[in-house]
């Protein structure tokens, strides 16, 4: 009797650890999703100041690569996916005052969210008037715009930086007109990484999967690689946990719809040999709006992927937090050995600001 309780109950607890993996995946990997799909945006679109596509070692837009991780048990170091895009933040708020022409301070309800707008933010308001502003600051019920002094028409490679958001009032907005912000020009790196995460032993690290990001203004000459043992939590940085107990992370791309891979096609493991593979793609390719991109070193407009669509696959793997003997499929009964359970689902997507060809 007691051997058919303790197998009720190990199965239970076998179930319910496979059940759990699978809804913490599910929610993490759809915020990953969403994430990737926004890959692109930026606003205005055609504005990319601080790219530089004269080096292999210079920020991209788009860059996949292997690192130097290799969680625990396994063999396979896991990869890294960067992208640079002005990225919505999750704050949003009505004018609670109609502004005035000229005025530098917006009267506004932000129900939440406020202190996580920055310097530098920028604030758009949703009306038929849609108009822009660089923000100096915000609480919830005020926001003041930042004065906007140099207005330079390109940078040092050729992009278009002619302010195009206000440092006043310019046109009629009336109250309970809705607004939000974004983060122009932010990298967003996802990889996994191993966190220390239980406070009952300082020492045991979780292999997770994270979304870091910073702005590009901070090292557009370098590619961005943070020490992987420390969290990026200190300002212009922040990082986010997507999800726990991730052991594999396997970036490829597809420019023909997934018929051939880069680099399932042996184009390499690092940046410089994948961005050869990658501008031989665009210059070659037998469509007009593709080869309109000139490759990788285009000065006059940098950002590559918007000539081109771009699937992108993500192979994900996760386990259990306890190793089982019910895990093991070759299980010995002579040497029973305990197993993590392992479970891998894979992402195709194809983001939706790829691919909208030259203005």
């Amino acid at each position: 009797m007691l051997k058919i309780f303790q197998a009720s109950t190990s199965t239970f607890a076998s179930l319910s650890e496979t059940l759990a993996i699978q809804r913490n995946a599910r929610w993490g990997l759809n915020l990953l999703q969403e994430e990737v799909l926004q890959a692109g945006f930026l606003l205005p679109p055609y504005q990319t100041p601080g790219l530089n596509p004269t080096s292999a070692s210079a920020q991209p837009p788009l860059l996949m690569q292997k690192t130097g991780y290799t969680p625990p048990d396994e063999t396979v170091p896991v990869d890294e996916l960067q992208m640079v895009v002005d990225m919505p933040l999750n704050v949003e708020g009505t004018l609670t005052k109609d502004p005035t022409k000229g005025d530098i301070t917006l009267s506004v309800k932000i129900p939440s969210g406020a202190s996580d707008v920055r310097d530098g933010d920028l604030l758009m308001v949703q009306d038929s008037n849609w108009e822009v502003f660089l923000v100096q600051d915000a609480s919830s019920d005020t926001v003041n715009i930042k004065p906007i002094t140099a207005t330079p028409t390109q940078d040092a490679y050729g992009n278009q930086t002619q302010p195009f958001a206000h440092s006043s009032v310019q046109f009629a907005h009336r109250a309970t007109a809705e607004f939000a912000f974004y983060r122009p020009m932010s990298v967003v790196r996802y990889t996994v990484v191993p966190r220390k995460l239980d406070p009952s032993d300082p020492t045991a690290v979780v292999p997770c999967l994270v979304r870091q990001r910073r702005p590009l203004s901070v090292s557009p000459n370098t590619i961005w690689a943070p020490d992987m043992n420390t969290p990026q939590t200190t300002l212009p940085a922040d990082e986010q946990i997507l999800l726990e107990g991730v052991t594999g992370f396997r970036v490829d791309w597809s420019f023909d719809a997934g018929k051939t891979w880069i680099r399932a096609s042996g184009s390499g493991d690092d940046w410089a040999n994948i961005r050869g593979v990658v501008n031989t793609l665009l210059t070659t390719s037998s469509s007009s709006v593709v080869n309109l991109s000139q490759g990788v070193t285009n000065l006059q407009d940098p950002y590559w992927p918007r000539y081109t669509p771009i699937l992108i696959r993500l192979d994900i793997s996760t386990r259990t937090r306890l190793k089982r003997t019910e895990y093991n499929a070759n299980l010995d009964p002579n040497n029973p050995k305990a197993e993590f359970r392992t479970r891998t689902e894979t992402l195709l997507l194809s983001p939706r600001n790829f691919g909208l060809g030259a203005l």
